[in-house]
């Protein structure tokens, strides 16, 4: 993401990275200007979604959302 400030800062660009992103590093994607969000299949596992832990589900993107500066 910050090689992509480069040649896409000028435009105002904003991406939102998935691949790569897990809970350990989520705040630094966050805290980087040319990042709006996150994601990734470790917020809603298959197994989760499966067995209807929702609230396992909800209580991990709200984790991640409240990383943001």
């Amino acid at each position: 993401m910050k090689a992509l400030d480069g040649p896409f800062g000028w435009t105002g660009a904003r991406f939102m990275p998935t691949g790569g992103v897990r809970p350990e590093n989520a705040g630094e994607y966050l805290a980087l200007p040319n990042v709006f969000a996150v994601g990734g299949t470790w917020i809603a596992p298959r197994a989760d979604i499966a067995a209807g832990r929702w609230d396992a589900i909800a209580e991990r993107a709200r984790a991640v959302a409240g990383l943001r500066p």
